[in-house]
């Protein structure tokens, strides 16, 4: 598993690709963000972050991926809770 930081927030890039390609609902969607959000906050603590950074981070990781094309459904689902590429 390739493992990289951001912003002292530990993903498992494969990890998060593969969740989001398979993802088809808001409900789906919602669900992956709350967790993958835990994930940060929690890698995150020893650094400050509080849950409110920990899932603007999330947001920003997910639409970074989404941004680089994955199936219409995930990138709506995604998009519906304000992940967005900060470029596309």
């Amino acid at each position: 598993m390739i493992k990289t930081q951001y912003e002292g927030g530990i993903t498992d890039r494969e990890e998060l690709h593969g969740a989001i390609e398979v993802i088809t609902t808001p409900a789906e969607a919602k669900a992956f963000l709350d967790y993958y959000a835990r994930r940060i906050y929690e890698a995150g603590k020893k650094l400050g972050y509080d849950k409110q950074r920990a899932m603007q981070c999330a947001r920003d990781n997910i639409g970074y991926v989404i941004g680089y094309g994955v199936p219409r459904e995930a990138r709506q689902a995604f998009s519906d809770l304000g992940c967005s590429h900060t470029i596309f």
